[in-house]
């Protein structure tokens, strides 16, 4: 058979969880695929030593269009006036992007790509488009529920469109939105470790640069800081933690994004207000999170909307430490409550508090919990599993078409 030439479209402008799978999906190909990738970011480490990497951009990008919407929905209430320029800005954005289009299709057409994989599932109308106007193949990968505009609503109509979740709960949910259920393959998202021995010393830089002690307890969060990741609910159960364990730190590993500092912005006016400057540290964006996970004692998701996957779930789990989760969406199907983690109610404080201060205070659980969490994403998660399953279902969608 011949090698099977497959384009990823990625839109993301922010490191995170799409990006990571891609370049885990990327590096872990067999010889019997040729990867293509397109993406917005320039500076991803991850991906730079491929050939086939380009950089077509979008001259308005989905940061763009949240800020736009952002600035004008603050004008107004009225509900008409919003979709309207909605609308309006959607069709500016297309117009705009009309030379992303069409350089996406002549790469389709010049390279002969058999399969267009859109790693942003159906909410890039433009890469939408670029899979209306070829012939090849297109694999929608849903990373969380997408919305379905005009576009998407013609792609779905395609009967070479296929579809793949990263958890069931994504497939039920898009199945609601107009997708065969039947039609929508689920592979669990694979973890890959970036840094597997972390040399002493360079977790030392990160202690001497936070001043934290050998006799601080750690409990921290990774992720972008914006309102449905949820670092305002853990700082308020964080209250009542200090008041427990004075030693105990909280890192809010990350920085602002999607175009909106209001939610940052109000996070740390409620540390500072609240008198947590000392106990609630913000290191910012960081590449190396591994080394922070490392770190940590107790590891926090804390997500206030149903969660599509969760891959610092699986990122914690992997570093041998007892990750507590906020139980919406997808993360049942992660942790077995009790057993490799612990699913909780962020909003319910005192549950959330009591259940760090549990693992705070006995290390031997830690270390239990941590140990069998490593196990499962040895077992569950593998990222070479995860690529085998990939190839198959590729090979699946050719044959099927």
């Amino acid at each position: 058979m011949d090698k099977i030439k497959v384009l990823y479209i990625e839109e993301a402008t922010d490191f995170g969880g799409s990006l990571i799978v891609m370049a885990t999906m990327a590096n872990n190909l067999s010889t019997e695929v040729i990867p293509y990738i397109n993406i917005e970011m320039d500076d991803f480490s991850d991906l730079t030593s491929y050939d086939n990497v380009s950089y077509f951009k979008h001259r308005v990008n989905y940061s763009n269009q949240v800020a736009a919407k952002n600035w004008f929905f603050a004008k107004t209430e009225n509900l008409f006036l919003r979709r309207v320029f909605s609308v309006l800005f959607d069709l500016y954005r297309i117009g705009m992007n009309i030379p992303y289009i069409w350089r996406l299709v002549r790469l389709v057409k010049r390279e002969k790509i058999d399969i267009i994989h859109l790693n942003n599932a159906l909410g890039n109308g433009e890469a939408n488009i670029v899979s209306l106007l070829s012939k090849a193949q297109t694999l929608v990968h849903f990373h969380g529920v997408s919305s379905v505009g005009v576009t998407a609503k013609a792609l779905i109509k395609k009967p070479t469109t296929s579809y793949l979740s990263i958890s069931e709960y994504i497939a039920s949910e898009m199945s609601q939105r107009g997708v065969e259920r039947s039609q929508i393959d689920v592979i669990l998202n694979p973890f890959f470790q970036r840094a597997d021995n972390i040399p002493e010393a360079e977790l030392h830089e990160i202690r001497e640069e936070f001043k934290l002690s050998d006799e601080n307890l750690l409990v921290g969060i990774v992720g972008r800081i914006v309102d449905w990741k949820g670092q305002l609910q853990v700082v308020k159960a964080f209250e009542k933690v200090v008041d427990a364990v004075p030693n105990a730190k909280l890192l809010i590993v990350g920085g602002p994004s999607d175009g909106v500092d209001s939610y940052y912005e109000d996070l740390c006016q409620y540390i500072e207000s609240n008198g947590m400057s000392d106990s609630v540290i913000i290191t910012g964006y960081r590449k190396n999170v591994d080394h922070f996970y490392e770190l940590l004692d107790v590891c926090i998701h804390a997500s206030t909307t149903p969660e599509p996957f969760g891959l610092v779930i699986i990122e914690g789990m992997a570093r041998g430490k007892p990750v507590i989760a906020a139980n919406t969406g997808a993360t049942s199907e992660i942790i077995d409550d009790g057993v490799d983690g612990y699913l909780v109610d962020v909003f319910d404080d005192n549950a959330f508090s009591s259940l760090i201060l549990k693992l705070l205070g006995d290390e031997y659980l830690r270390e239990q919990i941590g140990s069998r969490a490593k196990q499962k994403v040895k077992q569950k998660f593998d990222a070479k599993n995860y690529v085998a399953k990939l190839e198959v279902l590729y090979k699946k969608i050719l044959a099927k078409h």
